[in-house]
């Protein structure tokens, strides 16, 4: 019996290519003449990387980045050479099983990790990212992201705004002035299974703010501060991404990529 095993992760207990190994180690128990082949999948969250460097014979390079709450972690990114490619995803350094539940607070988490992995990727020469959207701790519509990367927030009296923290929630204006040009020369594909908008009733905030650790009043405060953050790239850099369809992806950062990945 020829028997196909493909599994996504199952989140916050198993990676893909852990639950699809478990998958073939019962079958075998049950039948040693079964063929098995293991083809382990993802959705963007957990074990994005994992999967597509397997399926792109690529390679995994650590790195060091910060959690969503600033904390140094140690994750992994693939690289394809032949094309020059680049594969991160969310989950690896902004990702939801990085915080235990008492740490949840997607007011206060940052993307800030993910930036940093894109500036790996560019000091590699990529020519090429894929990022995976998925299994995210945050709600920063990207800015923490965009602070790896060289943007720089400011709220309305002027005073700039921190990575971390909740000050993100104010800003009022962005600079771009500072962004790493490598950026703009690297074509960015973002990988999500979601349509969500960035903001109102199917937005980031209020269909994936809860299982992040927000509460209804942090839901709303989550939801202004996106809203905030739409109207000034608007406004700054020159982009609607209010109505981008996956722009709700891993806690906005499918809007944040189209706002602060792409030239004005």
């Amino acid at each position: 019996m020829n028997i196909l095993v493909a599994p996504d992760s199952f989140k916050g207990s198993l990676t893909a290519d852990e639950a699809a190994s478990a998958m073939v180690e019962g079958i075998l128990a049950w039948s040693n003449q079964a063929v098995v082949r293991k083809v382990p999948l993802s959705d963007g969250g957990e074990g994005f990387v994992s999967a597509l460097v397997k399926a792109s014979r690529g390679e995994l390079f650590p790195a060091v980045a910060a959690d969503p709450l600033g904390r140094t972690v140690q994750v992994q990114y693939g690289w394809i050479e032949q094309s020059q490619t680049a594969i991160i995803d969310t989950a690896s350094a902004s990702g939801l099983t990085l915080v235990s539940p008492e740490e949840r607070n997607p007011l206060a988490a940052t993307s800030y990790g993910t930036g940093q992995l894109i500036a790996e990727a560019l000091k590699r020469g990529s020519k090429t990212i894929v990022v995976g959207l998925g299994g995210s701790a945050v709600n920063d519509g990207g800015i923490g992201m965009a602070q790896a990367l060289g943007f720089r927030f400011y709220d309305a009296d002027g005073s700039p705004i921190p990575v971390g923290g909740n000050g993100w929630l104010n800003v009022s204006r962005i600079d771009a002035s500072g962004v790493d040009p490598r950026l703009y020369a690297c074509e960015i594909v973002c990988a999500c299974d979601v349509e969500n908008l960035l903001c109102g009733p199917a937005g980031a905030s209020r269909v994936f703010g809860p299982q992040k650790g927000a509460g209804p009043e942090a839901v709303e405060l989550l939801d202004r501060g996106l809203a905030r953050l739409a109207a000034a790239i608007e406004r700054d850099l020159g982009k609607d991404i209010s109505r981008l369809p996956g722009g709700g992806a891993a806690g906005g950062l499918g809007a944040g990529f189209a706002a602060f990945a792409t030239p004005s």
